[in-house]
């Protein structure tokens, strides 16, 4: 699993979209250091201009609490649905936060940075 997948959701207004997946170097699951960064941006798209989107207020390059996202081994489980061996990164973006999104198409882009 060493590509990452475009996905579409719809989510309600006040609702929350959940990001899992398996973040890997080479073939071994990447475990919570110092040193590693955890951000997320989100982006308005332009239904008339494919190329166009627009930064979210209060919602580009926001840093996350790497030990709050990324685990150390990775849980199988009910959630995760792509394969046995399960996810090691999780968050939730809380739709109610980003309140311009909810009416409109959106871009949310998650990155670890080593």
């Amino acid at each position: 699993m060493a590509e990452a997948q475009d996905i579409s959701a719809r989510r309600l207004k006040n609702g929350s979209a959940t990001l899992l997946a398996r973040t890997v170097a080479t073939t071994a699951p990447i475990y919570p250091r110092r040193r590693l960064r955890a951000e997320y941006s989100v982006y308005l798209l332009d239904d008339r201009d494919p190329d166009g989107r627009t930064a979210v207020f209060s919602h580009t390059s926001v840093s996350l609490v790497v030990g709050e996202v990324l685990y150390g081994p990775c849980k199988p489980g009910p959630l995760w649905t792509v394969d046995f061996i399960g996810y090691n990164f999780k968050h939730a973006l809380e739709v109610a936060r980003a309140s311009r999104v909810c009416r409109r198409r959106a871009d949310a882009i998650w990155w670890n940075t080593f």
